[in-house]
């Protein structure tokens, strides 16, 4: 049974950023389409398999053991909840960035 994958306002934010970064800094519809089509296949993939990363190095975010899902260069950080099959995306964030200060930074739901 697929899990319902839910955002948080901040993922939904930092997804479409991404993509309208290309299409301001590079003036490309083709790759903005392209990261779009990549991010847009978090909530299918997370829907079939809400266990598929791993658990963020033992990290509890708010008491919650967080997830880890690498996409593209991007981290798809996440928590299933098995109990009511659903997944919330908390953030996504460029591989790049520092975690841990995102994190910090981070809203409990």
């Amino acid at each position: 049974m697929a899990y319902k994958v839910i955002y948080t306002q901040q993922a939904r934010n930092e997804i479409t950023g991404y993509v309208d970064y290309i299409l301001d800094v590079f003036h490309n519809r083709t790759a903005a389409y392209k990261k779009a089509l990549i991010l847009d296949s978090i909530t299918d993939t997370l829907a079939q398999h809400p266990h598929l990363s791993h658990p963020y190095d033992g990290l509890l975010w708010h008491d919650q053991q967080l997830y880890a899902y690498l996409i593209d260069v991007y981290q798809v950080l996440h928590i299933p909840d098995d109990a009511k099959k659903t997944v919330t995306v908390i953030r996504v964030l460029h591989a790049g960035q520092d975690l841990a200060t995102q994190l910090a930074q981070t809203k409990a739901l």
